[in-house]
């Protein structure tokens, strides 16, 4: 039968012997940042202690992370936590993957080199000797595109119109809305002294009366501007003579279509212009009109030579 004396032998030889091995697991690691909780198998002892001198000797640890190492059967389970709260799970099961396993949560990676600042760029000076460049008169019609009013009057203008060669002088008037380089316009004018050298009816008199609209493109030459459109136009024209003593008259419409180009010379207010213009009829192209069959046929088309004067802005 034992004494208690002995019970009281063998406990604290227990006693001992446990308080030997949890302090060896306790000092098993020299890294503060790690700790090792109890009951770690007997075989991670001297890899755990390896592994807590390589993390600690480290020179680009992370000295704000914590790392728990908890055994797990035969095996550990690594706990890291970083100071912004993240953290991960490894569990080892091969001693010679447990230094990598550390290192690879412990150490922080290798920090890019600074970028190399830019190269200063060249300061050129710009001598005060050089003038301002003044500034254009003619300006950028394209710029600021402004609305106004262009109105010009043509005069002396030389017409010939159709195969029978009618001649006439015909003053015309024009006034145009410029938006920029384009200009939208109305026109009229009077073919007035019309005539047909070759008619023999007696006491032949001819007139055309005409209006229309134009589009234009304006363009700036050095010498003054230049304007290029087409122009859809409405004619009247009325022809008469003298049968047995009576009077014989009648008036037809005809809608042409005509292109026409004005150049203006210089920048003044107030420019002399020369001008060419040719118009057809749509109408008359395959087919010929009499108003009496005494009479030639109307013209199909004509076209004039133009000289006047232009006023407003260029």
């Amino acid at each position: 039968m034992l004494r208690p004396s002995t019970f009281l032998v063998l406990g604290a030889a227990l006693a001992w012997e446990l308080g030997a091995a949890y302090a060896d697991e306790a000092s098993a690691c020299d890294d503060p940042r790690i700790s090792v909780g109890a009951h770690v198998d007997g075989r991670w002892v001297a890899p755990i202690a390896r592994a807590c001198q390589r993390t600690h000797a480290a020179a680009d640890g992370d000295p704000t992370a914590r790392v728990r190492i908890i055994p797990a059967g035969a095996d550990l389970i690594v706990e890291v936590e970083l100071e912004d709260g993240r953290s991960a799970l490894r569990r080892v099961r091969d001693i010679d993957l447990l230094g990598p396993t550390l290192e690879a949560l412990l150490v922080l990676p290798p920090r890019a080199p600074a970028a190399a600042a830019p190269a200063p760029l060249p300061t050129v000076a710009i001598s005060a000797a050089i003038p301002p460049t003044a500034p254009s008169t003619r300006g950028d019609a394209h710029a600021h595109p402004t609305a106004n009013l262009d109105a010009e009057g043509g005069s002396g203008a030389l017409r010939i119109a159709g195969r029978e060669a009618y001649l006439s002088l015909a003053p015309a008037l024009f006034a145009n809305l410029r938006v920029g380089p384009w200009l939208f316009g109305i026109e009229a004018r009077w073919d007035a002294f019309q005539s047909e050298v070759t008619l023999p009816a007696p006491g032949f008199e001819m007139e055309t009366l005409g209006s229309g609209l134009s589009v234009a493109r304006r363009f700036r030459p050095r010498f003054g501007t230049l304007d290029v459109g087409v122009a859809p136009r409405l004619l009247a024209e009325t022809q008469s003579f003298l049968q047995q003593g009576n009077e014989v008259a009648d008036t037809q419409t005809d809608v042409r279509i005509g292109t026409f180009a004005r150049l203006a010379v210089g920048d003044a207010t107030l420019r002399f212009f020369v001008g060419v213009d040719f118009e057809l009829s749509p109408g008359r192209i395959r087919r010929r009109i009499r108003i009496d069959p005494a009479l030639p046929p109307l013209p199909s088309w004509s076209s004039g030579l133009t000289a006047g004067i232009v006023w407003g802005e260029p």
